[in-house]
């Protein structure tokens, strides 16, 4: 590992920590704006739970292709790219009026979600190269997802108690721009040792040869 990346990797942990709690807390402070949805949407018991599960099945079901193509083209540039439209995506489920076209964002969200998560984890393995540091990293990381869990609910009350139900989506977008410029200066482009043989013999040969 280069010295420079060493030396900022608790920095670098930072980032990413709160890369995972934008992820993470989107899925809980969403709950508690349910019955103010409802009445203003006019939704009904299933859609709202559509409006859940649709950020939750994209998210699960992407995974591990994230984490396959943030190994092939960089955890970084991936990671950004996904913080990005997770950023747009939110802002524009914040306006949205009608059931089927949050449904939509939503799970464009848990989809741009899904190629976030699996690189944070990737860079950190990057960035801690002693198993001791690596595991308090990973014990960090961790404890960063349980915040959110927690923070979710009670921040989308005090929002909900002086905004709008799409203030529970537009809270994302300050979050996505503080991430995607630390990352930009902290975290280091990395990938998977095996993608990067594999688009090197590609370059030289082709993709069949």
């Amino acid at each position: 590992m280069p010295r420079s990346v060493h030396d900022r990797r608790w920095w670098i942990l930072a980032v990413l920590c709160l890369t995972v709690v934008i992820v993470v807390i989107d899925n809980t402070i969403v709950n508690v704006a349910l019955p103010v949805m409802s009445r203003d949407l006019h939704a009904s018991n299933s859609s709202l739970q559509w409006i859940v599960d649709g950020y939750s099945l994209p998210f699960a079901g992407l995974l591990l292709a994230g984490g396959g193509l943030s190994d092939r083209f960089g955890r970084k540039r991936v990671m950004q790219y996904a913080l990005g439209s997770f950023g747009a995506f939110s802002l524009l489920a914040a306006f949205l009026t009608s059931v089927p076209t949050l449904l939509v964002a939503r799970a464009l969200m848990g989809a741009s979600a899904a190629f976030i998560f699996p690189a944070t984890l990737s860079t950190l393995t990057v960035a801690f190269d002693d198993l001791s540091e690596r595991a308090k990293a990973f014990g960090f990381w961790g404890a960063a997802s349980g915040v959110a869990i927690a923070i979710g609910p009670v921040a989308g009350g005090a929002l909900l108690v002086h905004f709008w139900y799409g203030s529970i989506f537009i809270i994302n977008a300050p979050l996505v721009l503080i991430a995607i410029v630390a990352s930009a200066y902290v975290v280091p482009e990395s990938r998977s040792p095996l993608a990067a043989a594999w688009t090197s013999r590609v370059s030289r040969s082709g993709p069949w040869a």
